[in-house]
């Protein structure tokens, strides 16, 4: 389920409650209830739980937070290791069994929590080092030189380093910087003008696989 951000910067578990209260209706003793949704740690403990099952003993709960990066052609849900964790270990086990059928590798983690904040810590660690590369273009393009050519350079370097050059060739992030630039104030005309340069020419470079 979709966990936007609300207005006040924290998660919008509506959906998530919805589909819950929709599986108190028929969820029966020993079914294997499982959250991919992105949310704070204690979402499944705290929120999912009391409203499908109040005992917590009926229903198995399992955490396995999505990792899809769409239009990857590398690295698909097949191919990409499985984050799982459960509140108890039967739980654990069986969300295991289910996705060893169609993933090659199922990481079993020591709890919910440490499911559900190492999705958060993948998403941080995207988004700021998207943030930085924004910033670092703004740079490039005051003192006149191509920022992916800086990427490229910096990617040489074989430890202490990841590139983040794939940022600016993915169709789904061209989506997400249209949201981000028609979000930018006005006194940040300077941010709007150099991110609709970089999306003019990632729509140029993605032209050919659409």
């Amino acid at each position: 389920m979709p966990t936007p951000l609300g207005s006040k910067g924290k998660p919008d578990l509506s959906h998530v409650i919805k589909a819950s209260q929709s599986l108190a209706n028929y969820a029966s003793p020993g079914s294997l209830v499982i959250n991919e949704s992105t949310s704070y740690p204690g979402t499944l403990r705290e929120v999912i739980l009391p409203i499908v099952d109040p005992s917590g003993v009926k229903v198995l709960f399992a955490s396995a937070p999505e990792r899809i990066d769409p239009l990857n052609k590398k690295w698909d849900v097949k191919n990409t290791p499985k984050l799982v964790a459960g509140l108890t270990d039967k739980a654990r086990d069986r969300a295991v069994e289910f996705y060893s059928k169609f993933i090659d590798i199922v990481i079993p983690c020591s709890s919910l929590e440490v499911a559900e904040t190492a999705k958060l810590l993948e998403n941080s660690f995207r988004l700021i080092n998207i943030s930085f590369i924004n910033e670092l273009a703004i740079f490039c393009n005051k003192i006149g030189i191509d920022v992916q050519e800086v990427i490229k350079a910096a990617s040489t370097k074989p430890y202490g380093y990841m590139p983040f050059i794939q940022v600016l060739e993915s169709v789904a992030i061209a989506y997400r910087l249209i949201q981000f630039i028609c979000h930018i104030k006005p006194k940040k005309s300077e941010h709007r003008r150099v991110l609709l340069i970089l999306l003019q020419k990632l729509i140029m470079k993605c032209r050919n696989t659409l």
